[in-house]
This record gives structure tokens, C-alpha cells and sequence, in this order.
């Protein structure tokens, strides 16, 4: 056959190198570096093909199970090739470096996004021959490669790729340079790693070929020199990640001689590289695909006999290679192979022996592990032959195909879009599913099914996950809108079925956020008492690791740990609340669990009459420690403000629960009880003195003069909901002042009872000499006009100065945590009896939002009683930042409506100011 030597070798979109070696007998380019042979010729011979289709149609090819098309794509921002790809959680696609002409290497970068490409900031090297490999964190390491054609320029440096400002920061150097090396990312112990190991340290006319390798730690930022060393130095090799961290490498070549290179696995527990059971071909410039059903799947490549059409995969059960029984129609080399969406796999363009492809292959089966698994179909023809591009699977389910060189070795800048047809789709008009947006999500997150022949009405789609069915919210024919249902486990189908006929199975999985998240499906039971055994069923718990178990902030006692199962105690006081299991410090996604907490009882209330605005104190047992979740009632009348919550022990009866609540403005003579998540306490009378007004609380006097003088120098009377309240001061008259502050409430009060220290909210305690102080403070008290004064202690006396009156407007009320905001966006002022209205609104700065609606009644609340309310709630619905809308029915009589906001977003509630609208 002659000798044969390589010319380009690249790196593609999955992490694996792909060979180009030129066919001849005579080139005078390694790789890129110089080396001397002697006779042949440097062009690839000519020969006729199929005319490619023009640019702008559609070719199209049936594959037995559905057409597939090939469309073209906007073109790249620049023409490249031996470039990289690599697909972004977002789901853009990064393309950086390459060869952009025959002597020209690129620093270049752009993505894919929406339709088209961008370009970002450049790397700060031209680049090719080099490794992008996408971390957890949604980053990209850019390692090694040659910054010139001719390659001597090989390249220690890194560069780490930041999708959130799209732009490249150096990253840590090499140990040494490292081009046309295999570079794959693994986890131990929940620490990431990335392996770069063999390839070409210099080039030159004795280019130096490496077994050595080094690992990237994604933690701290470094490269670490590994002491082992692979069996076989070797360059353009693959590599694809095994289970517990384990990395195959496999093909490439062996030396200038086009000794192809065998298996070989590096094992972190070792720390050292083996030989692994061998292929039934030594190949390189092959393909090789981990699927996601199992199994390493090599397919063509050159072999030593020449360019393959046969396949074989790696059956990880045996760890035994097992070839294909069916062979591509074409030999290839320098191709891609994608796996699509429902484990199909997609082969596209390369070369044969003479030039390159513009045909495409579909591997149907999957493979499996027997000889005869799978087979290969034409699927449709590229509008150009193209080797050395780039293939990634897009989140619809299609592959986007960019750059490489054409037939003729030039450069091409054309992208093309392929759409598989569905495997095994059924129903009138075609009824499939292509694509499943976002590609994984936690239980209850929306999710967008994309294809054709749905249902324009929701309630006829029946969608299932694993066989579990999901609600449909909205629905065209060519898209749902459904939320994950709870129970379902990661891996595994979507279908949709429309009047008995069902869709093709789609895979889909339901990973976490980030690698060894857990994910919580269901609760056994979900609700129950302290002390109870609770089963927890979901994915990713790690029997041998560290796994927390939180029932709304307590940890719980854990009892046993499987991969699917943690069986565990619910602690003692625990509340009503979500729970989550932390493993090796990952979260993962909430579910409620209900406290079933014996019905509340009152023993005594004192005093058992008062006037509205005045004070009473109920004890009992039974009351929730949470005191926001006592609601408590005056003939039906909600009170306005819990003051205090308090246990204490008294003699004979033991250890009991102490509010003290305010009275209602409205409260008339009657029952009055307690209400905690449904269950009431008994009632006991209570008498509203209503004989005489109520008195309005004087304010406490001024200071007389030559006693301690307390002036306001800034007293707001006005202020938006949700800013901080600033008030100063001076304090004259004594040297050294001891304690001063500021009390808050939504209750006017006398002098005494400022004293007492009753209040909502307290400002920052200051001390220090006679002079000027200040406190500022977010009011968390409810209601929209508020009450405070300053508070003075000096030689040994209390003093407080006038009462000031604080009217809140607008605005929402702050969160608890973090920075997101709920804005009411539009609201009617008024609206008819009866009819229908909507309200607007819009979250920012939340990352999930996994719950939002209106809360609404004809009375006003306190946020106490907003977040107990039972009833009235407009349309839950789910999301991220952005605008959201409730249509909502007015009240059948005049009066008023009130309302919040109510946002869950990222595991915490947010509500809103109240507002108001007038039916008429």
C-alpha cells in the first residue's frame, strides 16, 4: 500500500480526536510539524461523486423510520476547521480555533445561539490541534495545541472560557506542551479532574511523542504532573470517560511510522495506566461515542489494512469489545458520530480513501452487546462534502454540522442543520416527539416538548415520564408545555399519546444541576409527627458518602443510605416545610412534608375582655413555635399582630405556649380561637368593650428642660415599601448615653407601653457620649402606617421621644435573602362586579422560579395571614425571571379586593405589598 503518513488531526465536538492522514505515498507535513519523506504526491485525487444539493434547499432521505432533512444554517462567523465544538448548559455551542486556511491558525471564537453565530472574545492564542473540554460549572478548559501551521509553536498555556461573560481567561500552564492529545473530564470523591495525556510535545523535524499525562482540578484552578504513564506513547488518540472515574484511551498512532496504537485504561484508584482488552482492529481517525444506553461505540477510522467500514463496541459489562455485524455503506475516516436523542446514531461526512463525504449514516438499534445489534441506513445528503468539522447534538434533538474542509481542501465557513426522522413515530399526522427543552430538570419544573400532530387542547395529550403522567399546561400541534411529575426518576422516556395513538419514546433524563446532585421523587408518607420514619425515594444518594437529611432547616437522623433510598427519622420540633437531602454537600431539589401537630387547645385567656387596640394573652398547647403559623380569630375577625410567643412552665399544668395578640379594630363580643394548618382549638368567650371609644394613645411628652433632651434631626413620614428607614437624632443634657435606639410598630402606643419594649421592629442599640446617632432599619411590621420613636437610656432613667407616624407606599416588601424582586407590573383600578380582570407582574434576580401566583381575598391581611391563607389563589405557574399574569374573577358584589404577590423562587417566598381594587 505504500507509506502513509498524517497531515491533520482535530479535535471534535464530544472530546475525541479524529485523524485525517493523506493517501499517497509522499507528504512533507506531519501533523503540522516538519519532517522529511522522500516521493509522492500532496493532493487528494479527484473522482466523480453525487452533485451536492444547491444551497438554501432542503435534501431529504427515508430511513425506514421517518425523513430525515438536511437544512442549511446561518453560516459561521468564520471559516474554519480542525476546530473545536462544545455544547454549553445553556445549549449554545462554543466553536474556537482551527485551521482557517492552509497556513492560517485561528485565536477565534464564536457561539451558536438562536439561529445563529456569534462572535466572542478571542482566545489569547491561535489554536489548533488543541482540547475543549466543558466543566460542572458550565466553563470550558482550552488546553495545548500549536499556535502555527508548521508546528513549532506547541502550546503549554490554558485558557478557561466563561459563558457568562463570553470571554477567556488564562488558565494554569502545562507541565510542558501538549498538542494532539486526548483530554477528558471525570469525578472522585466529588472532586473534577480533566485528564490530558500523550500527544506531541515539540514539533519540528524530530516531533517528540509523550506518555505522560497531567490532570486539570477544577476546584482550585491547577495542573498536576501525573506520576503514571500510559503503555503507549501515542498522539491523535481518544479518550471517553468510564464508570468511577476510570478513562479509555484508545487509537491514534504510535509513532512516524503509522504503528496504530491499542486500548489502554487509566484507573484513579491505581493512579496508573493498563492495557484493556484489544479492538478487533487497531484504528485510528476512527469515531468513538460513549452512549448513553451504555456501551463505547467505535465506528471506521483507518485500520492497518486501510479506511474501515466496520464498527464495534466496547460492552462495559465484559469490558470486551464486540463488532457490529452490520458495516457503514461507505468507509470513512475523519467523520463525526453523534448520538441523538432517542440512542440512534448519526455518522456524518469524513473520507474515504480518496476525498471527502458529503453522505451520512444512521446507525438504528441502538447497538447492543450482541455481534449482530444494530444497522446502518443512508440518511440524507449534506449540501457539501466536509471532513474534519465539527458535529453537536442541539437541544431540539437535531445535529449542527460547521466548518471542516471540502473536497477540495478548501476551508468551509457553511453550517448545516440534520433532522433524523423519528424512530418508530406513530398516529394520524405524524405524531412524534423531537426535542425535550430543557434537556433535564427536577420534578415539578416546566419543560417544552417540541414535534408534531399534539393535540391544540391540553387536556387530550396525555404525557407521561417513565410512564407517569405529567400535566399538560398549554398546547399547539407542534408543542406542550408540561411540568415534570413527581416520582419520576432520572433516565429513561417521554411519550405522548392522542386519541390512543402514542408517540416515539423520547429520551430524556432528569440529572441535577450539577454532577451527583441528588433528586427527591417522593416522600413515604409525606406528612406525619416528630419522630416518625419518613422513606425517601429519588436518585444520587451515595451510600458512601455524606448524606443530610433537612426537614425545614433540622437535620434528621439517617438510618440507612441507598443509591435510591434513604430511610430516615423526622426530628423533634420539626415544622411544616420542604425537605432536602445534601449529598457530599450537592442539594437537591425540595418537597413539602406536613407536621400533623395534635389540634391546638386553649386553657385561659387574660383578660378575657378588652377594648380593640388592646392586648390580651392566650396560653395553651399545641400552639406552633413558628408563630406566624398561629392564626388566630375574634368571633371570626383575624387579629392584626402576634407582640410575643413565649413557653414557659407553670405549677400543676407544666409546660405551655404564651401569645400575646392585639385586639382588632373590628373585633365584636364572641368566640375566640386558634387555627393552625386547618385544625382549630377550642373556643373560649372573649368580651369587646365597645361602651366607650377607644382612647388614642397619647404620645410621650417632651423631655422638660434641663432633664435628658432627645431632638429628631431626620424623622421621615413617608416612605416606599421595602427601603430602610433612617431616623437621627441628638441627645443633650447628660455626658454619656448608655443605650439608644429606635421602636417600630404598626400600633400607636402610650409612653408605658413604649417601655414595655412592645414593637415589630427595634433599630441597631448604639452607647457613647451626648451628641448625634442614627438607626436604620427595613420595617418588617405589617400594614401601610406605622409608629415609632426614639428610645434613650442615661443615668440610669428611660426616656422616649414624641411618637412619629410612618405612612408606607408602594414598593414590595423585601425579601428575605438574595436579590430578586417582585414588581406588579398592571392592575385595574376598579372593576365591575363579576367580571374578569388581570393582574401583571413581573420577578427578576430569581434563577427558578418555581412557583408564582396572586393570593387575593376581600379583606385586608397582615403578611402573616397572606402566607396562612386557605383560599383564593389565582394560577400557579413556573419559570425563570420574567413577566408573569393571573386572570381572576371579581366578587359577585361591590366592595373591594385585596391582593398580593406570591413568589417561590430558588427555595425561599417573596410576597409582595398589598394592594387593592374597587368592584363596582
Amino acid at each position: 500500500m505504500g507509506t502513509r503518513t498524517l497531515d491533520r488531526v482535530r479535535r471534535d465536538a464530544m472530546g475525541m480526536f479524529t485523524h485525517n492522514r493523506w493517501t499517497g505515498v509522499v507528504v512533507t507535513v506531519l501533523a503540522g510539524l516538519a519532517i522529511t519523506v522522500t516521493g509522492g504526491c500532496s493532493k487528494e485525487k479527484k473522482r466523480v461523486v453525487r452533485a451536492p444539493a444547491v444551497a438554501g434547499t432542503t435534501t431529504g432521505a427515508s430511513t425506514g423510520t421517518g425523513t430525515s432533512t438536511v437544512t442549511p444554517a446561518a453560516p459561521m462567523v468564520i471559516a474554519r476547521g480542525q476546530h473545536s465544538a462544545t455544547r454549553l448548559p445553556s445549549g449554545e455551542v462554543l466553536i474556537a480555533g482551527g485551521m482557517t486556511s492552509a497556513s492560517g491558525v485561528s485565536n477565534t471564537a464564536e457561539v451558536y445561539s438562536n439561529g445563529a453565530f456569534v462572535q466572542v472574545s478571542p482566545m489569547a492564542s491561535p489554536r489548533v490541534d488543541h482540547s475543549a473540554t466543558l466543566l460542572s460549572s458550565g466553563k470550558v478548559l482550552v488546553a495545548g495545541g500549536r499556535a502555527d501551521a508548521s508546528g513549532l509553536q506547541v502550546l503549554a498555556s490554558t485558557e478557561v472560557y466563561d459563558p457568562a461573560t463570553r470571554s477567556f481567561t488564562p488558565g494554569p500552564a502545562l507541565s510542558h506542551p501538549r498538542a494532539m492529545h486526548a483530554a477528558v473530564s471525570f469525578q472522585v470523591n466529588n472532586m473534577e479532574f480533566v485528564i490530558l495525556c500523550g500527544g506531541v510535545s515539540q514539533g519540528g523535524a524530530a516531533p517528540a511523542i509523550v506518555a505522560d499525562a497531567e490532570l486539570y482540578i477544577a476546584q482550585s484552578n491547577a495542573v498536576v504532573p501525573l506520576q503514571a504513564r500510559m503503555v503507549t506513547a501515542r498522539f491523535g488518540h481518544n479518550a471517553a470517560a468510564l464508570a468511577g472515574g476510570r478513562v479509555l484511551v484508545q487509537g491514534g498512532f504510535a509513532s512516524l511510522a503509522n504503528q496504530l496504537a491499542p486500548v489502554e485504561v487509566y484507573d484513579p484508584a491505581t493512579n496508573q495506566f493498563a492495557a484493556a482488552s484489544p479492538m478487533g482492529l487497531d484504528r485510528a481517525a476512527n469515531s468513538l461515542t460513549a452512549l448513553a444506553r451504555g456501551g463505547i461505540l467505535a465506528i471506521g477510522g483507518q485500520a492497518a489494512s486501510g479506511v474501515e467500514s466496520s464498527a464495534e463496541l466496547l460492552d462495559v459489562a465484559t469490558s470486551r469489545w464486540v463488532p457490529l455485524a452490520s458495516r457503514m455503506l461507505s468507509v470513512r475516516r475523519d467523520h463525526s458520530a453523534t448520538e441523538l436523542t432517542d440512542g440512534r446514531v448519526l455518522v456524518v461526512g469524513g473520507r474515504d480513501a480518496q476525498m471527502a463525504l458529503a453522505s451520512t449514516e444512521i446507525l438504528a438499534g441502538p447497538p447492543g452487546a450482541q455481534a449482530n445489534a444494530g444497522s446502518f441506513a443512508m440518511g440524507p445528503q449534506l449540501a457539501a462534502a466536509r471532513r474534519m468539522h465539527t458535529a453537536t447534538l442541539l437541544p431540539a434533538g437535531s445535529v449542527l454540522v460547521a466548518g471542516g474542509f471540502d473536497a477540495s481542501g478548501n476551508v468551509l465557513k457553511s453550517a448545516e442543520i440534520v433532522n433524523v426522522g423519528a424512530a418508530g413515530q406513530t398516529g394520524q399526522g405524524g405524531l412524534f416527539i423531537s426535542g425535550v427543552t430543557p434537556p433535564n430538570a427536577f420534578p415539578g419544573s416546566m419543560v417544552t416538548i417540541t414535534g408534531s400532530g399534539f393535540s391544540p387542547n391540553p387536556a387530550q395529550n396525555l404525557v407521561t415520564f417513565n410512564g407517569i403522567p405529567a400535566q399538560v399546561l398549554t398546547a399547539t400541534p407542534n408543542q406542550l408545555v408540561v411540568q415534570v411529575p413527581q416520582g419520576a426518576l432520572p433516565g429513561g422516556t417521554v411519550t405522548v399519546t392522542v386519541g390512543g395513538l402514542s408517540s416515539n419514546p423520547f429520551q430524556w433524563g432528569i440529572p441535577g444541576s450539577q454532577p451527583g446532585q441528588p433528586i427527591l421523587t417522593s416522600l413515604a408518607p409525606p406528612n406525619g409527627k416528630d419522630g416518625q420514619i419518613v422513606v425517601i425515594r429519588g436518585a444520587g444518594f451515595d451510600p458512601n458518602g455524606v448524606n443530610k437529611v433537612l426537614f425545614a432547616g433540622q437535620q434528621a437522623t439517617v438510618s440507612s443510605v441507598l443509591p435510591n433510598q434513604i430511610i430516615c427519622i423526622v426530628p423533634q420540633n420539626a415544622q411544616t416545610g420542604p425537605v432536602v437531602v445534601e449529598t457530599n454537600a450537592k442539594q437537591s431539589n425540595p418537597l413539602i412534608f406536613t407536621v400533623d401537630l395534635p389540634a391546638p387547645q386553649i386553657l385561659f385567656v387574660l383578660p378575657s375582655s378588652g377594648s380593640p387596640g388592646g392586648i390580651t394573652t392566650l396560653t395553651g398547647r399545641n400552639f406552633s413555635t413558628t408563630a406566624g403559623n398561629n392564626r388566630i380569630y375574634f368571633n371570626g375577625q383575624p387579629a392584626v399582630g402576634l407582640v410575643s410567643f413565649n413557653i414557659k412552665n407553670l405549677p400543676l399544668i407544666g409546660s405551655v405556649s404564651e401569645m400575646v395578640v392585639l385586639v382588632p379594630a373590628n373585633a365584636t363580643t364572641g368566640p375566640l380561637w386558634v387555627e393552625i394548618n386547618g385544625q382549630k382549638s377550642n373556643a373560649v368567650n372573649f368580651t369587646v368593650n365597645t361602651s366607650s371609644p377607644t382612647p388614642t394613645p397619647t404620645p410621650t411628652p417632651t423631655p422638660t428642660p434641663g432633664a435628658v433632651s432627645i431632638t429628631l434631626t431626620s424623622a421621615p413620614s413617608t416612605l416606599t415599601q421595602g427601603s430602610p428607614l433612617s431616623v437621627s437624632w441628638t441627645v443633650g443634657g447628660v455626658s454619656q448615653v448608655s443605650h439608644t435606639n429606635v421602636h417600630l410598630d404598626n400600633m400607636a402606643h402610650s409612653s408605658a407601653e413604649w417601655q414595655t419594649g412592645i414593637g415589630w421592629d427595634f433599630g441597631p442599640i448604639q452607647s457613647g457620649p451626648a451628641g448625634a446617632f442614627s438607626n436604620t432599619l427595613t420595617p418588617s411590621a405589617p400594614g401601610t402606617t406605622l409608629y415609632y420613636v426614639v428610645h434613650v437610656q442615661a443615668s440610669g432613667a428611660d426616656y422616649y421621644s414624641a411618637q412619629q407616624t410612618l405612612t408606607l407606599s408602594g414598593g414590595t416588601t423585601p425579601p428575605p435573602a438574595g436579590n430578586v424582586t417582585v414588581t406588579l407590573t398592571s392592575s385595574p383600578a376598579s372593576v365591575a362586579a363579576g367580571a374578569t380582570y388581570q393582574i401583571g407582574w413581573a420577578v427578576a434576580g430569581a434563577a427558578n422560579v418555581s412557583h408564582t401566583n396572586i393570593h387575593w381575598d376581600s379583606t385586608s391581611h397582615t403578611r402573616t395571614d397572606w402566607e396562612n391563607l386557605a383560599g383564593n389563589f389565582g394560577t400557579i405557574e413556573v419559570g425563570a425571571s420574567g413577566s408573569y399574569t393571573n386572570t381572576l374573577d371579581a366578587p359577585a358584589a361591590p366592595g373591594k379586593v385585596y391582593f398580593v404577590i406570591h413568589t417561590r423562587a430558588d427555595n425561599v417566598d417573596y410576597y409582595s405589598a398589598e394592594y387593592t381594587i374597587d368592584v363596582q
